[in-house]
């Protein structure tokens, strides 16, 4: 079984599956996710046209080609047009970044790794 992740701070390059093929709605799987920062279709950013508060709003709206929207508090983001390639995410977690700065310090300070390996900017974590 799959465990959704859980953001703290920055995370960049989350992976993000189809939920509603027909609408291009995708969900990026992670818990306390504040928003979606940046969309990229292989790679190249597509531009954010807004944040919607509920799926309905996001379903319904008018999106360009190159251009994506969000519901972030459902963890979702629609598509203006199909993608080309393999779609991913920059996200904030719901976590401070100076919190997610010291818990990596902690981590690195526990484990076999360097602080410099984490990311600067935020952690990925698995959480059940």
């Amino acid at each position: 079984m799959q465990t959704d992740q859980k953001t703290i701070g920055c995370v960049f390059n989350i992976a993000a599956s189809c939920v509603v093929p027909e609408k291009l709605v995708y969900r990026v799987k992670v818990k306390s996710l504040q928003s979606i920062i940046d969309v990229f279709d292989r790679g190249v950013s597509l531009i954010l046209d807004g944040n919607d508060v509920d799926r309905e709003t996001l379903h319904n709206a008018v999106i360009h080609a190159g251009h994506f929207r969000t519901c972030s508090s459902l963890g979702l983001f629609r598509l203006g047009c199909s993608p080309s390639g393999r779609l991913t995410v920059d996200a904030q977690g719901a976590v401070v970044a100076e919190v997610a700065k010291q818990r990596r310090d902690e981590l690195a300070g526990c484990a076999s790794v360097r602080a410099e390996e984490l990311n600067h900017h935020g952690l990925l974590v698995a959480h059940d």
